[in-house]
């Protein structure tokens, strides 16, 4: 039946925004867009962002109701704090300048506020971002707050910029700088090509590099490449090179893994100081040194990691990285969180990662938020659902098993063959073959007759 005469005779009325369907009959259900792994639930913690781009908790936040629990950056500017009580306030806006020419889901608005990291000892802040410098050219920069260390506040003390350090380099949308970590005294911090990838083997610039500096912005002597002090030169920071987009970085232990986003393909890889990750711009060169591919790309936004002794998720999850995609839902790609086993005394992931969370909607999408706090795994869409909300959420364990949409309830096998890797070596409807075609193709009549 033709879908405008199924409408007609069923008295259904639809409204369009951003692509997105429903029905003016019923009530939008936000659980509907979110299928979860079983033993879990999803909670709406709290909502009224725009755009919210990353997720830092407070480690020990104080007892007050008032006390911040967590941050949430909005990418075009506005730092906003999360009180126990869920009360939300604006930390900070205006932070720098940047009008896209177009807005998101256009590419042109793939700019602004990326990552932020706390320092609770000092009561540091760090955000960073994309904008405009004055003569319209776009560059990378970080801003530290002050804030009162320990529990952090509703307010800043004081803030710095690390202008000088980026202002000498070029930066570009959706290839900018992203995530950023204290460890320590030390500061790490992705950074994007800027759609310059014949720079990204070279360390006298800043771009496709993982940087590592001091908390007030200077180079650290110990880097691989460190010649002097100086913070316009690119090499004093340089800690590992040779990426495409590595939004997704996290630090265990000392040991420094990422999610390096390319362009069909994605990696993650565990980086090892002063090395070379081949980025060039050629397809081939994403896979080199990655301990697991994603063939075709699943956008890598973020990377957290559950310690093996946080029961949390249960112990199933204890010891696993969780990692953010953005995904494309145009291109039956979905947003949502992977689980990757990974064994840190061989260096090696263990098996293929699964959808811990799935979007299952049809509007477009992306999960660039992700965290984890102290009573869940939280993330943030970075759209508002079909009901006009953006809301940050937290998965919790759920005994009862009640919630109703599971990540491999998908009504197109193909979804699971690209999501699972397949198509690295298989061929399917003359998709794929992206590792050589290795593997005989999966396309029915090619398939039995080969059998």
């Amino acid at each position: 039946m033709k879908l405008w005469l199924k409408m007609l005779l069923t008295g259904t009325t639809l409204f369009l925004s951003m692509g997105a369907v429903v029905s003016a009959q019923t009530t939008f259900d936000w659980r509907s867009d979110w299928a979860v792994a079983d033993g879990f639930t999803i909670v709406e913690d709290t909502t009224g962002y725009h755009f919210p781009s990353a997720i830092a908790f407070v480690p020990e936040p104080g007892p007050d109701p008032k006390d911040p629990l967590y941050f949430v950056t909005e990418l075009r500017g506005t730092l906003k704090v999360v009180t126990n009580d869920r009360s939300i306030f604006t930390f900070a806006e205006n932070v720098f300048q940047f009008k896209p020419t177009e807005e998101l889901p256009s590419g042109q608005g793939q700019g602004g506020m990326g990552g932020i990291c706390l320092d609770p000892a000092r009561g540091y802040i760090f955000v960073t971002f994309l904008y405009t410098d004055a003569n319209g050219r776009m560059r990378n920069n970080i801003v530290r707050y002050q804030s009162k260390p320990g529990t952090f506040s509703l307010q800043p003390e004081g803030f710095i910029a690390f202008t000088e350090v980026f202002a000498g380099y070029e930066s570009g949308l959706a290839h900018h700088i992203g995530a950023c970590q204290v460890v320590d005294d030390q500061l790490f911090v992705g950074i994007g090509e800027a759609w310059q990838p014949h720079l990204a083997r070279d360390i006298e610039q800043m771009v496709g590099k993982i940087y590592r500096m001091s908390l007030d912005g200077k180079p650290l002597p110990d880097n691989p490449f460190y010649i002097d002090d100086d913070v316009t030169k690119a090499r004093n920071y340089v800690w590992a090179s040779g990426f495409r987009n590595p939004y997704a970085m996290q630090i265990v232990n000392g040991r420094v893994f990422v999610g390096d986003n390319g362009v069909g393909t994605d990696r993650f890889v565990e980086v090892q100081r002063g090395e070379d990750y081949g980025w060039n711009g050629q397809e081939n060169s994403i896979h080199l040194r990655a301990a697991y591919v994603w063939v075709p790309s699943l956008a890598p936004t973020t990377l957290q990691y559950l310690p093996p002794d946080n029961m949390l998720l249960g112990a199933d999850n204890a010891g696993k990285f969780f990692l953010g995609m953005a995904g494309s839902v145009r291109r039956g790609k979905m947003p949502g969180i992977v689980r990757i086993s990974y064994d840190m005394e061989q260096s090696r992931v263990l098996a293929v990662p699964d959808y811990f969370l799935r979007f299952r909607g049809k509007q477009e999408q992306m999960v660039v938020a992700v965290a984890i706090g102290p009573d869940g795994l939280y993330f943030a869409p970075l759209y508002a659902n079909q009901a006009g909300q953006t809301a940050v959420y937290k998965i919790v364990p759920d005994p009862t098993n009640s919630y109703p949409y599971r990540p491999l309830q998908v009504e197109d096998p193909l979804q699971i063959i690209r999501e699972r890797g397949c198509l690295g070596c298989h061929q399917i409807r003359g998709d794929g073959g992206f590792g050589g075609a290795a593997g005989p193709p999966l396309s029915r009549e090619l398939l039995i007759a080969n059998v």
